[in-house]
């Protein structure tokens, strides 16, 4: 949840990756880690709005189908282009009654931070996620592609729904660090602060490792082999130094008589007769 991001992985290829929304950062609205199967799509869902919000944040129900019982108020928004879940529901059994949907609200696929929705996943081109889903439930009495399901939302606004022949597998899962497909790891901000608790889960009542004597002689070792092997290759690199710098033609042999200059013999022999 804290990369923003729906994908769809297939026999371990990534098939397709898109942008979500996720419920906002506090502890009525979050986005709950679950696991479950999809097996329904909807096309041109309606809403039934939850009563927190009924009772919470609603100050009209124009536009909406409203049956009052007793002191229950049921508030059903009509399927349309205004729906707050768009076109598309994708729907898996849950106990916190949460599901992946449409929006009309595109802009905030547009942010950097998206916790924003009431505890549902906004998806970015839901369409072309739920055409990937049909296909992939291998349903042959309905071979739908991503076209086909663009004319059927497009011809008319009417709910349908498609049950999947086989089930699908959905993990919403929270992780601040993850490696991606070509093993870079990557960093996302703990948006819902829970990276404290799992470090304090993780290390509850461990002490520091300390070295034990046996250890701390194997690392001794080790670093005395690498000593050698870095005194010896710096011993190496001065030979062949050297060796360089005497057969370097500008270089002159002390030993060799051929680079002395030569004396005058007559001055020779008058120093010598003084």
């Amino acid at each position: 949840m804290p990369s923003y991001k729906l994908k769809i992985i297939e026999e371990d290829t990534l098939r397709l990756e898109k942008k979500v929304v996720i419920g906002k950062s506090n502890n009525k609205n979050e986005t709950p880690i679950l696991e479950s199967s999809i097996n329904q799509i909807v096309l041109w869902p309606t809403w039934s709005v939850p009563q927190s919000i009924v009772k919470n944040e609603m100050k009209s129900f124009k536009g909406y189908n409203v049956k009052k019982t007793g002191s229950y108020t049921q508030v059903v928004q009509p399927p349309g282009p205004r729906n707050a879940l768009g076109c598309v529901k994708i729907l898996f059994p849950n106990k916190y009654s949460v599901y992946i949907h449409d929006t009309p609200s595109k802009s905030t696929f547009g942010a950097d931070l998206r916790a924003a929705s009431h505890g549902c996943v906004r998806c970015q081109e839901p369409l072309e996620v739920a055409a990937n889903l049909l296909l992939m439930s291998e349903n042959d009495s309905m071979k739908i592609d991503y076209d086909s399901l663009k004319v059927l939302k497009d011809r008319k606004i009417a709910t349908r729904t498609f049950k999947l022949k086989k089930s699908i597998p959905v993990y919403f899962r929270y992780f601040t660090a993850e490696a991606d497909f070509e093993g870079n790891v990557k960093f996302y901000n703990d948006v819902y602060h829970r990276d404290k608790d799992m470090i304090a889960f993780i290390f509850k009542n461990k002490k520091p490792h300390v070295i034990s004597k046996e250890e701390k002689r194997y690392l001794d070792s080790i670093a005395v082999v690498k000593k050698r092997k870095s005194d010896s290759l710096l011993a190496e690199a001065k030979l062949k130094k050297e060796q360089e710098k005497l057969l370097s033609p500008n270089v002159v042999n002390p030993n060799n008589n051929l680079d002395r200059p030569i004396q005058d013999t007559n001055k020779v022999a008058r120093r010598d007769s003084m």
